[in-house]
């Protein structure tokens, strides 16, 4: 699929983990994870996850994309891009995903911020089961390489499962006008949704 694809696919694939908090309060939930807090406690923090949505969509799959293609010489000087097991297998892309979610950590303490919004979310800091923020980041990471290998999966060449099998759930070609555009039409149509019975 084209990169903007993939790109949009995933943040609006993301953006529905903001509901979370808001399921658990109803089902009587009375803990919250610290990373709940950061996702639905007020708006300012929803707008945080949201950027958070952003960057990891676009972060993850633009690494998965660029250096996930080997190019092939064919015959007449063609020079066509083949996707690597190294990043196109559901065993490897977690990987990646997962990487960037702990760059993204180590980041957020080597600038000292590390999400503590606990301090000024106005809540106990005690809290109990917390999820740690950075098992959170690299939870975010992992799924957002699961999108890109389910956006992969429908084209003819498919994904990796085995070190030289692949599998395709379907068998588009990778640059199909009428898929790429509807992906992303519905993409949109759910992020809108979510946003704005979210965040206003």
């Amino acid at each position: 699929m084209r990169l903007i694809t993939h790109y949009v696919f995933s943040f609006a694939s993301l953006l529905p983990f903001i509901w979370i908090p808001l399921i658990l309060k109803s089902m009587g939930a009375q803990t919250y994870t610290e990373a709940s807090i950061l996702i639905g406690n007020t708006a300012q923090l929803r707008t945080v996850f949201v950027g958070l949505c952003i960057w990891f969509s676009l972060c993850v799959n633009f690494v998965l994309d660029r250096a996930g293609h080997n190019r092939l010489m064919l015959r007449g000087g063609w020079d066509i891009p083949v996707r690597a097991w190294r990043t196109h297998s559901v065993y490897t892309a977690p990987i990646w995903g997962g990487f960037i979610g702990i760059l993204t950590a180590l980041v957020s303490l080597l600038t000292q911020t590390n999400f503590h919004l606990l301090q000024t979310s106005g809540l106990p800091e005690i809290l109990e089961e917390k999820l740690p923020l950075e098992l959170t980041l690299v939870l975010l990471g992992v799924y957002t390489s699961y999108t890109h290998l389910l956006l992969d999966s429908l084209t003819g060449n498919g994904v990796y499962t085995y070190r030289h099998r692949r599998v395709a759930l379907a068998h588009f070609k990778y640059n199909n006008a009428s898929l790429n555009v509807s992906v992303i039409l519905l993409s949109l149509l759910v992020a809108y949704y979510i946003l704005v019975h979210t965040l206003f």
